[in-house]
């Protein structure tokens, strides 16, 4: 079974629609924080961004370039269908 995991942080703004994004999922239950060149997926807009970890711990978005969204159209899909599984059996 899929544990979804969260991570709360400070607020990060989404680049494409403005939304507050202030904590991460992870659908594999790896890891309970993002990790820079991680993929994550805006919950109201579906932007994909690559997170940017600080040596302070300091988590950022940014657009992904061109070898990253190659890399997220090839594993994209296993990503989303994981997450809205864990969505789904948490009842959200």
């Amino acid at each position: 079974m899929v544990e979804l995991t969260e991570y709360h942080h400070d607020p990060i703004v989404c680049r494409a629609c403005g939304t507050q994004l202030d904590s991460v999922s992870d659908p594999y239950g790896t890891t309970n924080r993002p990790t820079t060149g991680a993929f994550t997926l805006c919950i109201v807009c579906g932007e994909v961004s690559v997170f940017e970890v600080a040596e302070d711990g300091t988590v950022t978005m940014r657009e992904p370039n061109f070898v990253e969204l190659e890399i997220f159209n090839r594993e994209g899909k296993a990503l989303i269908k994981a997450f809205m599984a864990s969505r789904l059996k948490r009842g959200r």
